[in-house]
C-alpha cells in the first residue's frame, strides 16, 4: 500500500503527505531556495533539486539530510531517476550531470550548450536544459528552448536522436510507460513521437487553456494540468480527450501519479488534491 507522497515548493520545504487522508506527515528543510524538482530513489530517500544549484537526497522518515550533490552552476529544474538507479539532473547552467545515488559522485556531464555531446550529428540546439525524463530503457530525453528534444544515451554520451516538429519551445516532457514520448509546447501542441525514429506519430486533440504540467498513467493515458485550473485525461492513441477535471481554485503547477493510479495535483490555490479517475 502506497503511503506517503512528497512535495517540494517555492517555500523552501518538502512536506510528505500521506495521500489517504490529506494530512502532512512531516515538513523537511534541507534546502536553502526554492525546490523545484522532487524524485523517489529505490530505497525510499527522496532527492530533490533546487534553486540553490543543489541536489538532496533526504530520509523522509527521519528528516535528515544523507547526501547534499554539489556541481550545478545555476539552479536545478530537471530530475529524473533512471531504472539502475542513477540520477540525471538538467540546470539553468546549460548542462545535465549523472549522479551515483549512493556516493553522490558525478559520473557525467553533458555541456548541451556547447553541443558537446554530438558525437554522430544527428543532435543540435543549444539552448538551456529545463524539463528531462528517464525513459524505461535507461536512455534520456530532454527539451530545449529552440523547440527540439534531444534523445540521450547516458552511458555513453551519445546524443541518438533529435526531435525535430513544434514551432515554439517544449515547456514538458513526459515519457510513457511503452517508451514513447509526448511533449507540451508553446506552439499550443502535444505532440506524441516515437523516439527511435524521431517521428510524430499523432497530436493531442483539444485545447485546454494554458497547459502547464503533465504526467504519464500506468495504463499509457496522459494527464495536463491547466492554467484554467482543469486537469484533463488523454489518450495518446486516438489523441482525444476523454475528461476534464475540475476542483482547483488556480492555476494548477505540478503533477504526480501513484502507483495505484491516483493523480495527485497541486495548484497556486496552495493545495494539493488526490483523485481517483475510478471515481471522478
Amino acid at each position: 500500500v502506497y503511503k506517503r507522497q512528497v512535495s517540494g515548493s517555492w517555500d523552501v520545504t518538502l512536506r510528505v503527505w500521506d495521500p489517504d487522508n490529506g494530512e502532512t506527515i512531516s515538513v523537511l528543510k534541507s534546502h536553502t531556495d526554492a525546490v523545484s524538482s522532487v524524485a523517489a530513489l529505490p530505497n525510499g530517500h527522496v532527492v530533490s533539486g533546487s534553486e540553490d544549484k543543489t541536489l538532496r537526497v533526504t530520509d523522509p522518515d527521519s528528516g535528515k539530510t544523507v547526501r547534499s550533490l554539489e556541481g550545478h552552476a545555476a539552479g536545478v529544474w530537471g530530475l529524473a531517476v533512471l531504472p539502475n538507479g542513477r540520477m540525471v539532473s538538467g540546470s539553468n547552467d546549460g548542462t545535465l550531470r549523472v549522479w551515483d545515488s549512493e556516493s553522490g559522485v558525478i559520473l557525467r556531464t553533458l555541456h548541451s550548450r556547447n553541443n558537446i555531446m554530438v558525437r554522430d550529428q544527428q543532435c543540435g540546439g543549444n539552448q538551456q536544459t529545463l524539463s528531462l525524463r528517464g525513459l524505461p530503457d535507461g536512455r534520456v530525453v530532454f527539451r530545449s528552448k529552440d523547440g527540439t528534444l534531444q534523445v540521450w544515451n547516458p552511458d555513453n554520451d551519445e546524443c541518438q536522436r533529435t526531435l525535430y516538429g513544434h514551432s515554439g519551445a517544449v515547456f514538458r516532457v513526459v515519457a510513457l510507460p511503452d517508451g514513447r514520448v509526448v511533449s507540451c509546447s508553446f506552439d499550443n501542441t502535444r505532440r506524441v513521437w516515437d523516439p527511435d525514429s524521431g517521428e510524430t506519430l499523432r497530436s493531442l486533440e483539444g485545447d485546454p487553456e494554458g497547459v502547464t504540467c503533465a504526467a504519464a498513467l500506468p495504463d499509457g493515458r496522459v494527464v495536463l494540468g491547466s492554467s484554467d485550473k482543469t486537469l484533463w485525461i488523454q489518450d495518446p492513441e486516438s489523441g482525444k480527450t476523454m475528461r476534464i477535471l475540475i476542483g482547483h481554485t488556480e492555476k494548477i503547477n505540478c503533477i504526480a501519479v501513484l502507483p495505484d493510479g491516483r493523480v495527485v495535483s497541486g495548484s497556486d490555490d496552495k493545495t494539493l488534491r488526490i483523485c481517483s479517475l475510478d471515481s471522478a
